[in-house]
C-alpha cells in the first residue's frame, strides 16, 4: 500500500543521508524532553506534509516547497520540521530552479546551517561542485564555535552533494594547509572515519571526536555504500526494458545473447501505485487479480579494464526480487531459495529505504558489455504498488566491508570480532588501550568473506581500541579506531548497564525511532552490553533479512558493545536450507564466559560483573520437564553465586498483548510450556528479573512467585510484593542480600515493541504496567540495587521498578503453619494510622519493628514476651521521637522464634 510522505520521506530521504540529518541528529536530544509539546508540533507538520503531497502530485513543486517553508511558523525550535524541509528541499532540488532554494531560506529566517545548505544545495543543483566546496569549508570553520558533531554531519552531506572524490581530496588537501588549526584538522579525520577506510558511511555514523562513545552520527544513518572509489555502472533512474504479462517471456530471457528489442522500456523507478514512479508498469487490469511478475533487463557497458574488488546492488523495491547478472544469479530478496516460477509470491516489503547487497562475485564485471536481469514479484494478487529502481557500484580501489564488525561471547579476557567483506582477503584485527598505541594483530589462516577473529589476552573491565583490516592493509589510526569494554570478573562489584528489545528485525522507522531515543537518552552513559530478545530479523530470518533488520540498524552499537541473543519464532531455519541464526553469531557453548556449559548456542548462560545472565531457546528447543535445557538450567542456577540473576528468552510466560499466554494454542503452547515448566526451576532456585518479546508491546509484573496457571489462577499468595515497585510510588521490591533465594519472587517483563505495537486486551491481572507503546528496556545495577526502565520512542521513560536487596528482608515464602505470621496492616495503605495484624503459633519473646526503605529503624511498636494467638498492634504513623514520619513506603517486621517475616506498608500524605 502507499505510504504517505510522512512516512515515506523520512526513511527514504533522511535515511539517504541528505542535509535532513543535520538537525535532527544535532537539536532532537534536548527536544526529546518535550515529549508532548513534540508531539503537538509533529501533528501540525503531519498536516502540512499532506498539503505537500497534493501539491507535488500535482506538479506544483514550487508550490509545494513555500507550502512546506511555512510550515517553520508552526515550530520554529522544531528539529524534525527543519529536518523534513531540508530533505524535501533536497528532493525538489534535483529540478526546481534555485531559486526555490532562496525562497526555504528566506522561510529559516537567515539561519546560517539553512543558508549554507542552500547555496551548497543550489550550486550542487547546477553542476557547480567546485564553487561548493569554499561553503562547505566555511561551514566547517565557522561551526567549531558550535556543535562538532554537528559540523562533521555537515562535511558528510556535501560528500554526498558534490562526490566521493571532490570531498575527500578537498579534506585532503586543506588538512595540509598551514592555515589549519589543530581542531579542523580533527573534524576532517573525523570526517574521513566516519566515511570508513573502505568508503563506507557507517549506518549509525562513528564514534565523534575525542569520545568513542559519544552519540552517534546521524546524518551518517544511510543503508548503502557511498564508495571512495566507486565506478557508478549502473545509474538511480536509468532506463530499464521491461515485459510484463500473465507468464514469463519465452527463452533464456536472463541471458545477455537474449534478444529484447521488442520489449517496452522507461526510467526508474519502475512500477505503480507510488506516487514517484518514472514509468507507470501494466498490472492486468484487475485490482483482485493482478499480475505477480514482471522482468526487466539493462544493458550496460563497462569501460574500465581495472580488477574489481568488490560490487554492490543498491536496490529499492515492493516487493521481492532475484537479480542476474549476465545470466548468474547474483541477488535474491523475499522469495524462497528454491525454483521460482511466475506465480510465486513474494514476502511483503515496501519500497522506500535503499538495501545494500554486496555481489558474491564480482569478477563477473570485466571490461564490455553486461546485462543486469531482473524478476520482480508481487506479495499477492491484490497488491496495490511495486516498485524498481537500482544502482550498480563497482570498487577497483578496495575491498568493502559491507557487514560489521560486531562483537560476541565476550569474556574478562577475550572476545570475538566478527565482519563481513565483499570479497575473500585475509583479516587482521589490531588491537591496544584505547588512546593507543596499537600493540597486538590477531589475523585470520586464510582468505573468506566471512571474518571472524578471536581476540585474546586481554584485561577484564578494560577498555581497548581496534581497527578491522585486511591483513596487506594499514590500520586505522589509533585516534580513529572503535573501541570496545571487557566484562568485568565475574563477582566484581561493579555498575553495569544492559540495553535490551525485542522484535526489533523490521530495519524500519519505528525501530529507527527507538534505537534514537535510547542513543539521546543514555548520552554518554553507553550501555556495557546488549541483549535481543528473538525475532531479530522478519519475516523469516534470512541473512538478508538480518542485514536490513539488524546489521544495518545498529553498526555503532555493535562495533562497541557485545551483542547476546535469543532465538524468536522469526528467526528460523529458513525453508530449511540453512541455519542463518547460528551462522550469524557466535554463543558460548563452553562456559568460556561463565555458567555451566551447555553444549549448544540455543541455550546458555554467561557472567557479567555481579549478574548471571541465562539465556534459554523458547522456539526451537524441547520446553519438557526433564529435557536437556530445563536439566541443564537446573545446574546452573545452582551453581551461580553471583548476587543478580536476569533470564531471558522469546515466548513470555504472562501476557494480554499482541499474544495470548492463557490460549494454550497460541504459539504452539510455547508460552504455557515456559510458564508450567520453567517457572518452577526459577522460583525453587532465585532469579530476579526475566525479559521476553513475543507480544509486540510492553508488559511488567509485580513481584511474582509461583503463579504457573492461567491468568484466573493468580491468587495473593503469589504476589511476593503487589506494589508497583517505584522509587516514587510504593517503593522499590526488597529481597535478600546476596544471591537469589527460592521464592522471593521474580519480575517478568515483555518487551516486545522495539519496532511495532500490535495492540490486545492488556489487561493481565499480574501486570502493573501494560502499554501498547514503542520502546526499550534499560536495567542498571549498582551494588545491592537493580533499576529497569521502559523507555518509549520518544525519549520519555514510561514505567520504572526497582529491587533492593538487603538483609533486613527475610525468606517470604509460604509461612509455615506453626511460624509465626505477620498479616500486614489495615488499613493499607493508611493517613493518620494503622493496625498491624500479626500471629505466634506459641507464647515466646516477639518485636514488631518498622524500618524505612534505606533501612534505618523508625519505630519498634511492641516487643517482650507475648502470649499465642494473633495480635493487633496499632501504629499512629510516627517514628520514636512522636514526630509524624514522611509519606511514603516502610517496612513492617516481625521478630520471633527465630524467624523474620517482612511486609510493606505505605502513608499516603
Amino acid at each position: 500500500m502507499r505510504k504517505p510522505l510522512s512516512r515515506r520521506i523520512l526513511p527514504g530521504l533522511l535515511a539517504l543521508g541528505t542535509c535532513a540529518s543535520l538537525a535532527y541528529a544535532h537539536d532532537d536530544a534536548p527536544a526529546f524532553r518535550e515529549a508532548a509539546a513534540r508531539r503537538a508540533h509533529w501533528d501540525g507538520l503531519t498536516r502540512t506534509l499532506a498539503d505537500v503531497e497534493s501539491l507535488r502530485d500535482r506538479g506544483d513543486r514550487d508550490g509545494a516547497l513555500r507550502r512546506l517553508a511555512e510550515a517553520r511558523a508552526l515550530a520554529p525550535e522544531d528539529a524534525r520540521g527543519l529536518a523534513l524541509e531540508a530533505a524535501f528541499a533536497l528532493e525538489a532540488g534535483r529540478n526546481a530552479a534555485a531559486d526555490s532554494f532562496a525562497t526555504l531560506a528566506v522561510a529559516h529566517g537567515g539561519n546560517s546551517s539553512a543558508l549554507w545548505r542552500t547555496r551548497a544545495l543550489a550550486r550542487a543543483n547546477r553542476g557547480d561542485a567546485t564553487g561548493a566546496l569554499p561553503d562547505f569549508d566555511r561551514a566547517i570553520e565557522g561551526a567549531r564555535g558550535h556543535d562538532e558533531e554537528l559540523v562533521l554531519e555537515r562535511a558528510q552531506a556535501a560528500h554526498r552533494l558534490l562526490g566521493a572524490a571532490a570531498g575527500l581530496a578537498s579534506l585532503e588537501r586543506d588538512t595540509r594547509d598551514a592555515h589549519w588549526t589543530p581542531a579542523r584538522r580533527a573534524l576532517a579525520g573525523s570526517y574521513r572515519r566516519a566515511l570508513g577506510q573502505d568508503g563506507l558511511v557507517r549506518g549509525d555514523g562513528g564514534p565523534t571526536i575525542g569520545a568513542p562513545d559519544a552519540a552517534p552520527l546521524r546524518a551518517a544513518a544511510v543503508p548503502y555504500a557511498v564508495q571512495a572509489a566507486a565506478e557508478t555502472l549502473v545509474a538511480r533512474g536509468a532506463a530499464w526494458k521491461w515485459f510484463a504479462g500473465p507468464a514469463l517471456p519465452t527463452g533464456a530471457w536472463t541471458s545477455p545473447a537474449y534478444d529484447d528489442a521488442a520489449w517496452s522500456s522507461g526510467p526508474a523507478p519502475l512500477g505503480y501505485g507510488e506516487a514517484r514512479i518514472a514509468t507507470a508498469l501494466p498490472d492486468g487490469g484487475v485490482a483482485t487479480n493482478r499480475w505477480i511478475t514482471t522482468c526487466l533487463r539493462l544493458h550496460f557497458t563497462r569501460a574500465s579494464s581495472a580488477a574489481v574488488f568488490s560490487a554492490v546492488l543498491q536496490a529499492d523495491y515492493d516487493d521481492g526480487f532475484v537479480a542476474w547478472l549476465d545470466g548468474v544469479e547474483i541477488a535474491r530478496r523475499g522469495l524462497p531459495t528454491s525454483n521460482v516460477v511466475w506465480s510465486t509470491l513474494a514476502s511483503n516489503h515496501e519500497s522506500g529505504a535503499w538495501e545494500n547487497i554486496p555481489l558474491p562475485s564480482p569478477g563477473l564485471l570485466a571490461n564490455g558489455g553486461h546485462v543486469l536481469a531482473i524478476e520482480l514479484h508481487q506479495t499477492s494478487a491484490s497488491s496495490s504498488d511495486l516498485l524498481w529502481d537500482a544502482t550498480l557500484l563497482a570498487d577497483t580501489a578496495n575491498v568493502a566491508r559491507t557487514r560489521g564488525p560486531y562483537l560476541q561471547n565476550a569474556t574478562p579476557s577475550e572476545v570475538s570480532v566478527r565482519w563481513r567483506t565483499a570479497a575473500p582477503l585475509v583479516g587482521r584485527v589490531s588491537v591496544g588501550p584505547a588512546g593507543g598505541p596499537y600493540l597486538w594483530t590477531y589475523d585470520e589462516a586464510s582468505a573468506r568473506t566471512e571474518h571472524e577473529v578471536r581476540v585474546t589476552g586481554l584485561a577484564a573491565g578494560a577498555r581497548y581500541a581496534y581497527s578491522v583490516h585486511g591483513a596487506s592493509e594499514p590500520p586505522e589510526s589509533v585516534s580513529e579506531a572503535r573501541t570496545f569494554g571487557t566484562p568485568p570478573l565475574a563477582g566484581a562489584d561493579v555498575p553495569v548497564r544492559l540495553w535490551a528489545i525485542g522484535d526489533s528485525g523490521y530495519g524500519t522507522l519505528p525501530g529507527q525511532q527507538v534505537r534514537d531515543a535510547w542513543l539521546s537518552w543514555s548520552g554518554s552513559h553507553r550501555e556495557d552490553l546488549w541483549v535481543l530478545l528473538g525475532d531479530n530479523a522478519y519475516t523469516t530470518g534470512t541473512d538478508a533479512e538480518y542485514q536490513s533488520g539488524l546489521f544495518d540498524e545498529y553498526p555503532l552499537t555493535l562495533a562497541r558493545s557485545p551483542l547476546w541473543s535469543t532465538r524468536g519464532n522469526h528467526d528460523l531455519l529458513y525453508a530449511g536450507a540453512s541455519n542463518d541464526y547460528y551462522d550469524l553469531f557466535t554463543l558460548p557453548t563452553e562456559g568460556e564466559c561463565g555458567g555451566v556449559p551447555s553444549a549448544t548456542e540455543a541455550w546458555y548462560s554467561f557472567d557479567w560483573g555481579p549478574v548471571h545472565f541465562v539465556c534459554l531457546d523458547s522456539e526451537g528447543s524441547d520446553r519438557a520437564k526433564g529435557s536437556p535445557m530445563l536439566q541443564w538450567l537446573r545446574v546452573d542456577l545452582a551453581a551461580t553465586t553471583q548476587p543478580w540473576v536476569v533470564g531471558f528468552w522469546h515466548h513470555p510466560p504472562y501476557t494480554k498483548g499482541s499474544h495470548d499466554s492463557d490460549d494454550p494454542l497460541d504459539s504452539g503452547g510455547r508460552m504455557r510450556d515456559m510458564r508450567e515448566n520453567v517457572l518452577p526451576i526459577l522460583d525453587s532456585l532465585g532469579v530476579d528479573l526475566v525479559l521476553g518479546g513475543h507480544s509486540h508491546s510492553y508488559e511488567r509484573s509485580a513481584l511474582l512467585r509461583e503463579h504457573y496457571g492461567t491468568s484466573g489462577t493468580l491468587a495473593p499468595s503469589m504476589l511476593a510484593d503487589a506494589g508497583d515497585g517505584r522509587a516514587d510510588g510504593a517503593g522499590p521490591y526488597r529481597k535478600s542480600a546476596g544471591r537469589p533465594r527460592p521464592r522471593e519472587g521474580v519480575v517478568y517483563a515483555v518487551n516486545g515493541s522495539a519496532a511495532q505495537v500490535s495492540g490486545g486486551t492488556l489487561d493481565h491481572p499480574a501486570m502493573i504496567a501494560s502499554l501498547n507503546v514503542l520502546g526499550s528496556m534499560v536495567v542498571d545495577v549498582v551494588g545491592a540495587r537493580l533499576d529497569a526502565r521502559f523507555l518509549d520512542a520518544t525519549g520519555v521513560v514510561r514505567d520504572s521498578f526497582s529491587i533492593v536487596k538487603s538483609a533486613l528482608v527475610s525468606v517470604p515464602g509460604r509461612e509455615a503453619a506453626d511460624g509465626p505470621r505477620l498479616a500486614g496492616a489495615r488499613p493499607a495503605p493508611f493517613t493518620s494510622g494503622t493496625d498491624v495484624v500479626w500471629e505466634l503459633p506459641r507464647a515466646g519473646a516477639a518485636s514488631l519493628m518498622v524500618y524505612d526503605v534505606a533501612g534505618r529503624r523508625v519505630r519498634t511498636l511492641a516487643s517482650g514476651r507475648h502470649a499465642a494467638g494473633e495480635h493487633v498492634t496499632h501504629w499512629d504513623g510516627r517514628d520514636r521521637a512522636g514526630r509524624r514520619v514522611a509519606a511514603g513506603a516502610y517496612l513492617l517486621v516481625l521478630e520471633a522464634d527465630g524467624v523474620r517475616r517482612v511486609k510493606r506498608v505505605v502513608r499516603l500524605p
